[in-house]
């Protein structure tokens, strides 16, 4: 999962966001700036890009706690997906997260799993 900021025009020429997945972005209603998450295949989340944007609405107003929820997201779905047989976050169960947890004590502050160079990040 890659996590990316909206702006249309760098996101359509990502190698990931294909044809189908722009016109999506270009029907949501995000502000510029709002975070969004991609499948490790370049597909669009509805439902998982809708939590994001719903946020304020929840009082998650703070620009870095939204870009944190994506950021969080993103890294849990690419350990699923990576370490964890290809399960997405919707098939995640508790000994996933578990597992999860446990990699991110043993590394060194979770840098094992952090996002891939071009991709938003949050350092913690």
């Amino acid at each position: 999962m890659f996590v990316y900021k909206t702006s249309l025009k760098r996101a359509v020429g990502t190698p990931c966001v294909l044809g189908g997945e722009a016109a999506v972005l270009s029907r949501v209603d995000g502000k510029d700036g709002t975070p969004f998450v991609l499948s490790a295949d370049g597909s669009y989340d509805v439902e998982l890009n809708r939590f994001l944007r719903e946020l304020p609405g929840w009082g998650v107003h703070a620009p870095n706690s939204i870009n944190a929820y994506a950021h969080d997201l993103a890294v849990f779905g690419r350990f699923l997906d990576q370490h964890r047989g290809g399960r997405t976050l919707r098939e995640a169960g508790q000994e996933d997260l578990l597992a999860f947890l446990g990699v991110r004590r043993r590394t060194d502050r979770g840098r094992m799993l952090q996002s891939p160079p071009g991709s938003h990040r949050r350092d913690r």
